[in-house]
């Protein structure tokens, strides 16, 4: 008998706009209505513990956050787990009041307007560059280790930067897309990091369709060999409105459809893929990409869904 339930009878219009993700086990995918999961992404970053300009990463049924700045608007190396226990059931049981807190183990280094990623497959999450004490940018990165709950030093970034777009495609890669200092307004750079022999590479693309590089992007996992950069700000200046798809094998940067709503590393709440889209939840919307149809689409929540839950 499978262990994958069904969903045929949660009830829900196949109309409605929806959130998946894998949680806990990649076998038994979750399905929320993107109003009821809004307020669970969005509840750590108005709710204690206060961290602004942290970076988030989705594992399980559990939101990552790294980093940030803290109430007196220090930067921190504080580490902590959000449950998302209202996914424990199919809707409309649950509520965003059902999140759970828990204070992971800190990081070596104090960072905020970072990147962040899970490496697919692992219970790892790489840690990248970002600003640190007196918005100095650094170049140091960590990785942890859920299962172990602590931290290693990994390889620096070859640049310090802040700002940056970050993404795994495979268990054992990461890519890093841009970023931005103060006396570099962004970086048309792009690294790949190597776990096992702890390196990093600069990407010389065989083909580029327009991107001059950006900071405050958003670099997704599209599928097993291609990732997509969106969102944040041109290094030619304005908003970047153009996404791009990249071909870890062809080292293309291909131009994707463009988005109609501006979009941000620091206000997305969380980035996921799933069943060929990719969803970024980000202050009062969520913006999705369907892969295969090389198409934008942005749900609009109400401000009652929206709004910080009651404590």
């Amino acid at each position: 008998m499978s262990d994958e339930p069904s969903l045929a009878n949660n009830k829900l219009p196949k109309s409605e706009p929806f959130l998946y993700s894998y949680f806990s086990n990649p076998k038994q995918p979750l399905v929320q209505p993107l109003d009821v999961f809004a307020p669970c992404l969005l509840r750590p970053f108005h709710d204690e513990p206060a961290l602004s300009y942290s970076s988030s990463v989705l594992v399980g049924g559990s939101i990552f956050l790294t980093g940030g700045l803290d109430e007196s608007e220090k930067a921190s190396a504080r580490v902590v787990e959000v449950r998302l226990t209202c996914f424990d059931k199919l809707p409309p049981a649950g509520s965003a009041k059902e999140c759970k807190y828990t204070v992971r183990a800190s990081m070596g280094t104090t960072r905020f307007f970072h990147g962040s990623a899970l490496l697919v497959g692992e219970k790892r999450i790489l840690v990248v560059a970002g600003l640190t004490v007196g918005e100095k940018a650094t170049a140091q990165c960590e990785l942890f280790s859920i299962g172990e709950n602590s931290w290693r030093p990994v390889r620096s970034l070859p640049v310090a930067l802040g700002f940056v777009a970050v993404a795994s495609s495979t268990p054992e890669q990461a890519y890093v897309f841009g970023g931005a200092r103060t006396d570099l307004p962004a970086s048309s750079a792009i690294f790949r990091y190597d776990l096992a022999p702890d390196t990093w590479a600069e990407v010389t693309l065989a083909e580029n369709q327009g991107w001059d590089g950006s900071a405050s992007s958003i670099l997704a996992r599209a599928d097993d060999s291609r990732l997509i950069l969106f969102g944040g700000t041109r290094k030619s200046g304005g908003v970047m409105l153009d996404s791009y798809i990249y071909d870890t094998a062809k080292m293309t940067l291909r131009k994707a459809a463009r988005i109609a709503v501006e979009v941000k590393a620091e206000w997305a709440g969380c980035v996921t893929e799933y069943e060929g889209k990719v969803f970024a939840v980000q202050k009062e919307s969520c913006v999705v990409y369907d892969v295969e149809a090389n198409r934008w689409s942005v749900t609009q929540f109400s401000s009652e869904s929206a709004s910080r839950p009651e404590k």
